[in-house]
């Protein structure tokens, strides 16, 4: 995979943006800079054309703007360099956006950046994910003998039914491809008092700990008292059971065994969502939907994602997840609403029997991106001599 990662600096006029890789180097000073007042017209118009239905053309245009603010200057370069030797090698290529405490920037639509002839998200082979400024750093998830996974399903009652004999038939057709080598645990009716349970045996080592967790349902946002907050919707003692992301962050983050946490649950990815509040604790990866999510195409987005982090890489099977929901239904914009967060410093792989990599990966990370910053400064060096 050809790593490529892009932060933001905010400054007086507008936001310092840096670019760097491992294989490609990193920009030179002085960063070149993205327009405040474009970015924030940005985020303004953004929740309109990434409804459920829009307009393309619109949509196309403000990717396109997005990605002439971010990638300018010597920024494309490294963007070009970075795509040039995904294809030669026939590898992915991660673009990973930091994420600053700047809560406007998460805001930006990254999953529709419009490069003037596609929408990156709609190539397979071009991953976009969400990592925040400072967060957990790990070398690679952890490969185990045998792949644990929790389903779990919550259909509460005067809310829109959940087909969860559908949603668990899923998931037990795709890990029925690791045979001995996958276990899937499935919890229906799931409550507050039910899932913190689960966690709590995990936590006394009354059951082994899973390495995914994947859960089908209903959430939402409210406002109170002029804050939006997300709530998963749970299974009542009469109705739904609205649950918090701090109640829920409570008990997944003493289950430091969890790899890849799922959630097919309408604005669970969104800025006040579960997904991020989770990215920011323990979990390595996190994916979610900060829109509306229609049944259909989270139950599609699920089948592809499964079957392939059954076989694949976290990242290569999300990609597919997510092309699926482009190929299902174009003017749909579910497919730029699946929100990947990750802290994987590289390629990650469930599949038990893979190879962990070796200890000394960071060192030579280090290596490569010096050596490659070395060779793209002496490049610009010798072109300014030219100039003069």
């Amino acid at each position: 995979m050809v790593d490529l990662s892009i932060s933001l600096t905010a400054l007086e006029d507008g936001f310092a943006v840096r670019v760097q890789g491992a294989d490609v180097g990193v920009t030179q000073e002085p960063l070149p800079k993205a327009s405040k007042r474009k970015l924030q017209a940005i985020i303004r118009i953004t929740p309109s054309l990434t409804s459920a239905y829009s307009d393309d053309a619109a949509l196309a245009r403000l990717g396109g703007d997005l990605f002439r603010e971010l990638f300018s200057a010597q920024n494309r370069l490294l963007f070009e360099r970075a795509r040039e030797l995904s294809i030669e090698r026939k590898a992915m290529l991660r673009l990973s956006f930091e994420l600053s405490p700047n809560l406007d920037l998460r805001k930006l639509p990254f999953e529709a950046l419009h490069d003037g002839a596609r929408y990156l998200a709609s190539d397979p082979r071009i991953l976009i994910s969400r990592a925040f400024a400072g967060g957990l750093k790990r070398q690679n998830v952890r490969v185990t003998d045998r792949l644990r996974v929790l389903m779990t399903t919550a259909s509460p009652e005067g809310l829109p039914p959940v087909d969860v004999k559908k949603a668990e038939d899923i998931l037990r057709e795709s890990y029925a491809l690791l045979g001995e080598r996958g276990s899937l645990r499935c919890i229906r009716n799931l409550t507050r008092i039910s899932l913190e349970e689960e966690f709590r045996k995990v936590r006394t080592g009354e059951q082994p700990p899973f390495d995914v967790w994947h859960h089908h349902g209903h959430g939402g946002v409210e406002t109170s008292v002029g804050t939006a907050q997300f709530r998963l919707l749970l299974c009542g003692t009469s109705g739904s059971e609205a649950i918090s992301v701090s109640q829920i962050g409570w008990a997944v983050s003493r289950h430091s065994e969890l790899q890849v946490a799922v959630f097919a649950v309408c604005h669970s990815g969104s800025l006040f969502g579960l997904a991020p509040e989770l990215a920011q604790l323990n979990v390595p990866v996190v994916m979610g939907f900060p829109e509306k999510i229609e049944m259909r195409a989270s139950e599609r987005f699920s089948q592809v994602l499964h079957r392939g982090l059954a076989k694949d890489s976290i990242e290569t099977a999300f990609c597919e997840a997510r092309s699926a929901l482009f190929g299902h239904n174009p003017q749909s914009r579910e497919w730029c609403n699946a929100y990947l967060f990750s802290h994987c410093m590289q390629e990650g792989n469930l599949t038990p029997g893979r190879q962990l990599v070796h200890s000394d990966w960071r060192v030579r990370q280090r290596k490569r991106a010096t050596d490659a910053a070395k060779e793209f400064a002496t490049v610009l060096e010798e072109g300014r001599k030219n100039e003069r």
